[in-house]
């Protein structure tokens, strides 16, 4: 009894009874009685995963409008004007010809006088009306170009003011556009510096001449009309064209001769405020 106490005492103390790991290897749980393993075994647990905590949230930041009351239609915004980028160059025909007017102007007058060498009336009404609407044709054609390419144009009401209004007006506009459209408007001056001496130098020397025709061709129809009242029959008086009527002292040789063959010959005399002094006539040479 006493060698049983002793063992009993010197023994390991065994595990309690409860699900242990399988010792033969099975991968299982066995249950193990306390004394002896048993023959009860169930599968191992498999652990639940772990929820992984949610991402912490940035708070956003607030804005709180200064006047939140809501307002229809309220336009809160207003852009600017939005300027096209103008593409192309601002030199354009149009605005050439009104630089070049004043001379053209000039050479049509010249070509004209040239071509007719009298003064037609409806020559004196037609070429002013026909340059007045190519420099209004060629304002709106210009202006129009202008916009289509981008840049600001002016409006083209300002070449009723003449060609120098519009280009003036035309160069501001272009300035405002951040590029230069001052050609056309040097043009014009220089233009109209060389249409005065050409003027000079070539148009008026026909206009004198002109002058001076018709004045002698009137002088001769009033000297005509004079021989008639002092004589019978119908005189046809000549004078020469190369005096100039228009100078005072100017001496004009004239001649007359009526139907019966009757000739004279006289000289006018251009006297102050364009009197005409005529002298005695004398029997002209009929060789």
């Amino acid at each position: 009894m006493s060698d049983l106490r002793t063992n009993a005492e010197t023994s390991p103390a065994l595990p309690v009874a409860g699900w242990y790991d399988d010792p033969s290897g099975s991968g299982q749980l066995r249950w193990w009685g306390g004394l002896a393993w048993t023959e009860h075994v169930k599968p191992r647990e498999q652990p639940v995963p772990r929820e992984q905590p949610a991402p912490a949230r940035v708070p956003e930041p607030s804005y709180t409008p200064a006047d939140s009351t809501y307002v229809p239609f309220a336009v809160t915004y207003a852009p600017g004007p939005v300027r096209l980028e103008s593409s192309g160059t601002s030199a354009t025909l149009a605005a050439w010809l009104m630089g070049a007017y004043p001379f053209i102007a000039v050479l049509g007058q010249w070509l004209i006088l040239q071509a007719s060498q009298r003064l037609d009336p409806l020559a004196i009404i037609a070429v002013p009306v026909l340059l007045l609407t190519v420099v209004v044709g060629s304002a709106i054609w210009d202006a129009a170009l202008l916009r289509r390419r981008g840049f600001d144009a002016p409006s083209a009401w300002w070449i009723l003011l003449g060609p120098l209004a519009y280009l003036i007006a035309r160069a501001v506009a272009l300035r405002h556009s951040g590029t230069r459209g001052a050609g056309p408007l040097i043009l014009l001056v220089l233009s109209a510096v060389v249409a005065g001496i050409a003027s000079a130098l070539l148009v008026t020397p026909i206009l004198l001449g002109v002058q001076n025709d018709s004045l002698i061709d009137q002088f001769e129809t009033r000297v005509e009309q004079g021989l008639a009242a002092q004589s019978p029959g119908i005189w046809e008086v000549t004078c020469s064209h190369d005096a100039s009527i228009t100078t005072v002292g100017s001496s004009v040789p004239c001649s007359a001769t009526n139907q019966t063959g009757v000739a004279v010959s006289f000289v006018v005399t251009v006297g102050q405020n364009g009197q005409l002094s005529v002298s005695e006539p004398t029997p002209a040479s009929t060789s």
